[in-house]
């Protein structure tokens, strides 16, 4: 269940690396590697969508708009699916410290 009241934006960090980091497709979703910090990340196919919205200087954005956004992208999807995956890359995300749940 979504908490009233919070939005997700990217981390400092993130932004920072942002022109240095490399992508790469492969089967399991994406690879993503930040020369700076040395790490590789692999992430699914939503979360790296999820990311990329993010992924805008001073963008914060609901875990509904995140859902809205990616059923937007992916009409076809089951909403309930959907929400589900949007939540487990969230938590994906802020373990990484890509991103940051701030109160609105």
């Amino acid at each position: 269940m979504p908490s009233a009241g919070i939005r997700y934006a990217a981390c400092d960090a993130l932004l920072d690396a942002l022109p240095s980091i490399l992508w790469k497709s492969v089967d399991e979703g994406w690879v993503r590697f930040d020369p700076h910090a040395g790490e590789t990340l692999l992430l699914a196919p939503v979360t790296r969508f999820i990311l990329d919205q993010l992924s805008i200087p001073g963008c914060q954005r609901s875990e509904d708009a995140l859902i809205q956004a990616v059923l937007q992208e992916e009409p076809d999807a089951d909403p309930a699916e959907c929400g589900t995956q949007v939540r487990t890359a969230l938590e994906a995300l802020l373990d990484a410290r890509l991103i940051q749940a701030t109160s609105h």
